[in-house]
């Protein structure tokens, strides 16, 4: 059978209703369906940042005096090697030692009437309470059986070795044995101040009109190095951490190796006076803003209290801060947050 050129043969209109083909009497293809859109990814969150761990407070102050005619006007403090007491100078000249577990007082030495305590020059190590005066440096046994007294202006007086260092007015520094015999000394134009560790006895002294802290050789007090220092108030730590402060802030150094940058930036009070480290803390006093605790590592004050006016303070480990008062020694435990 012919068929016309315009016309399929049969098998093709079989082939295309089978497959579909198009032009060729199929339906067309529908298009391709597009894949499904995957859902949206959740937000991811940010990590949380660390809890910082709550920051201690200090506890209400309880005050320990001693019983005389004269208010305690407390210039001086010196904890007991072993804890147990500290060493404070006021009460009309005297030399007194207040036990921490709340025993009676005993004055230990009286000044001259015409005498004044240097402020913060007090030192307690090898049986003695070393006591600097405008005239003398006295050492003092601890149970009262006697005192040494060697001449000379002592501002400044810290243990050392087997014995204590001090400054012999502003011009010198000097080491002086436990009975007191004087040793070695090195000259100085004007020294205000010294720390004293294992390995190494640091001055803050002026020098060329600068302040600088100076280290010393601890046997020969030989120079090993200076630094800069641009302030006035001094402290330090057993492992020879160093704050230099005055009213503009406070500045924490490694020795006279390294400037290691500001205590706090914030809530430094213009009017500390005294500072004393222990570990990561550091504990100030002011005439009129009281104690304030601060965290060096993370260089923040992290507790305050009232107190009355005072000139020096002590950083009893992490346990409370001792601080001289007009009335007396103000104790303040330092409170730990309870776990929740």
């Amino acid at each position: 059978m012919r068929t016309s050129p315009h016309t399929h043969h049969p098998l093709v209109y079989l082939v295309a209703a089978l497959f579909g083909l198009p032009g060729c009497g199929g339906e067309p293809d529908a298009p391709a369906a597009a894949p499904p859109t995957p859902p949206a990814a959740p937000p991811v969150e940010p990590a949380p940042a660390p809890a910082q761990p709550a920051s201690p407070s200090l506890g209400v102050p309880v005050t320990l005096t001693f019983a005389a005619d004269e208010p305690a006007q407390v210039v001086s403090l010196a904890l007991a090697p072993d804890g147990s007491a500290v060493a404070a100078t006021g009460w009309g000249k005297r030399v007194v030692v207040l036990p921490l577990d709340g025993a009676p007082a005993r004055a230990l030495h009286t000044i001259g009437a015409g005498d004044l305590f240097e402020e913060e020059a007090i030192a307690w190590a090898h049986g003695r309470v070393a006591v600097g005066t405008y005239s003398s440096l006295f050492l003092v046994a601890e149970d009262g059986s006697g005192v040494v007294e060697v001449a000379g202006r002592t501002p400044a007086v810290v243990a050392h070795g087997e014995g204590f260092a001090r400054t012999r007015g502003f011009g010198a520094v000097e080491l002086v044995a436990a009975d007191g015999t004087v040793g070695l000394s090195a000259p100085f134009d004007d020294v205000r101040a010294l720390h004293a560790t294992a390995s190494a006895l640091y001055a803050l002294a002026v020098e060329e009109g600068d302040y600088r802290i100076v280290e010393l050789d601890p046997e020969t007090l030989a120079r090993r190095r200076t630094l800069p220092a641009a302030n006035e108030g001094f402290a330090g730590a057993d492992d020879g951490r160093l704050v230099v402060a005055n009213g503009a802030g406070a500045r924490l150094f490694q020795g006279a190796e390294a400037e290691l940058g500001p205590v706090t930036a914030e809530g430094f009070s213009d009017d500390f006076v005294a500072f004393s480290l222990a570990g990561p803390l550091m504990a100030g006093i002011g005439f009129n803003r009281g104690v304030a605790l601060f965290d060096l590592e993370r260089r923040a004050m992290i507790a305050q209290a009232a107190t009355e006016n005072g000139e020096d303070i002590v950083l009893d480990g992490d346990r409370r801060v001792l601080a001289a008062g007009r009335d007396g020694v103000y104790v303040l435990d330092i409170v730990r947050p309870t776990a929740p």
